[in-house]
């Protein structure tokens, strides 16, 4: 079981989380260079930090605090008030000021009430005047910087600081001359990037990118190292790039999804996965409601008619044009719920969901789908790319040796759908295409290319053999000689 199973990384030591850090180390040296560059800056620069829930926001925020304090020890003038995630006790604008101020004096949650009275510019004002007057008294003489990290922005933006009166107090509160409080918020999306709102660019935007095949790796190498696993070897490089590509680049996934990596059981493998949609049911509820409705339909469409798609083909499906749907397609790709790849044959680009656990989500508890006797139809694409092919038919093997006919069906059509096609057999020159058409297959399977004289390969081998020589017959309708064979 992973160490990572139900990992919080405020609740999780400072070894840990630098020990499983992956693919943030720029940002992270950029961020720390912005706050010690505020503590002499005219006007401090406030960061905002956009990426969808799982791509690790409160990951880096830990890693900030992590550095700010050993930098703090060196006498750095700085004081770091890390908010709770969630923060529905901040009900009103001057109780944001007061929560910063109780976690920066380490007090009680106790000692911030909300109070049953409406909030007015003269609470705002006190909240000011004692925020200002802890940092005070917290560097003396100095000058020094309260960083106030505050997660989920754009919500509290949407709710406690929807009044214009009450953004403008911020922004005012935000742009004073050598002030000693910078904000390092979080949000799925930008709040200040219409030229209408209060706190117009108040921020510099910070996006979290998903990660890459090889950040995915270097991460399930690190999880090894903190929990005593194996390191990663050859066999589970392609099962950890399947992971990869099937998570869509987000660092949650690859936590829970670490486990599976272990697994040569494909029921286990679906057991996962559907215990993992059971967890995260709530997590996509609240990204799909999130995006604007007709965003909402482009993902159910793309997602009923079978990915990869076009935006023509969809916008012809849903009787429309193109231009019709290109601004709601452009809010999916900013908020990166769906990906495009360039079409092999076309100069289209076909679009999918991008995290693959999601569209398995959506599949399974949205469109439902017809009723199957195997668990594992849920999850053949991830099994397309999980095992190989000497896999599946093992496993196939398997599972028909204890009865589960179905699910063995299952694996043997994903073999017969990876084969490669015979096209344009001449029968005159049917041997050349028998050794053609293998040594494709074992550029395909690169467990048989690396163990192709081993005694127990070749044995694997023979069951796609017969594979080969039966497809070479149908489309030659010529019996190859004695001779071909053992050749």
């Amino acid at each position: 079981m992973s160490v990572l199973k139900k990992f919080n990384p405020y609740d999780s030591a400072d070894d840990l989380v630098e020990g499983i850090a992956t693919g943030r180390e720029a940002i992270v040296a950029d961020i720390v260079e912005t706050i010690v560059a505020n503590l002499t800056a005219p006007v401090p620069q406030h960061l905002l930090v956009v990426a969808p829930r799982g791509f690790g926001k409160s990951f880096l925020i830990r890693l900030i605090q992590i550095e700010l304090e050993r930098r703090m020890k060196g006498g750095l003038p700085v004081a770091m008030a890390v908010l709770p995630e969630e923060q529905p006790n901040v009900t009103a604008p001057h109780l944001l000021l007061e929560e910063i101020c109780r976690v920066l004096e380490k007090r009680p949650p106790s000692d911030v009430m909300a109070g049953w009275f409406d909030d007015d510019s003269e609470a705002w004002d006190r909240s000011v005047e004692r925020l200002t007057k802890a940092g005070a008294e917290r560097f003396g003489d100095r000058r020094g910087l309260v960083v106030a990290t505050v997660e989920n922005f754009d919500h509290l933006m949407a709710t406690v600081f929807r009044d214009d009166a009450d953004a403008s107090r911020l922004r005012k509160l935000m742009a004073q001359p050598e002030a000693s409080l910078m904000l390092l918020a979080t949000a799925t999306s930008r709040v200040d990037a219409d030229y209408g709102a209060r706190l117009f660019h108040a921020f510099r935007t910070i996006e979290l990118r998903p990660w890459e095949e090889g950040q995915c790796l270097s991460f399930f190498h690190r999880i090894g190292q903190q929990s005593g696993q194996p390191d990663v070897d050859r066999a589970q490089i392609p099962k950890a790039r399947a992971i990869a590509q099937f998570i869509g680049g987000s660092p949650r996934m690859a936590t829970i999804m670490y486990d599976v990596l272990q697994t040569h059981d494909s029921m286990q493998a679906a057991g996962v996965l559907d215990a993992l949609i059971d967890e995260l049911t709530p997590y996509y509820k609240h990204r799909l409601e999130t995006i604007s409705p007709r965003a909402r339909v482009l993902v159910d469409t793309l997602l009923r008619m079978g990915e990869p798609r076009s935006q023509s083909e969809i916008a012809e499906k849903l009787g429309t044009v193109q231009s019709r749907i290109a601004q709601p397609f452009g809010e999916l790709l900013a908020q990166q719920i769906v990906v495009g790849t360039r079409a092999t044959r076309s100069r289209e680009t076909l679009y999918r969901v991008t995290d693959r656990v999601m569209a398995h989500y959506y599949r399974k508890r949205i469109l439902k789908g017809h009723a199957s006797t195997s668990m594992l139809e849920g999850i053949v694409e991830f099994l397309e790319v999980f095992f190989t092919d000497t896999e599946k038919r093992a496993e196939a093997t398997r599972l028909r040796g204890l009865g589960f006919e179905q699910d063995a069906a299952v694996l043997e059509r994903l073999i017969q759908g990876s084969l490669p096609l015979i096209t344009n057999v001449n029968p005159e020159n049917f041997g050349d295409a028998i050794v053609t058409y293998l040594r494709e297959l074992i550029e395909k399977s690169g467990d048989l290319k690396s163990q192709l004289l081993d005694r127990a390969a070749k044995r694997a081998a023979i069951p796609l053999i017969g594979d080969a020589m039966r497809q070479l017959i149908n489309k030659s309708q010529e019996i190859p000689s004695r001779e071909i064979i053992d050749e």
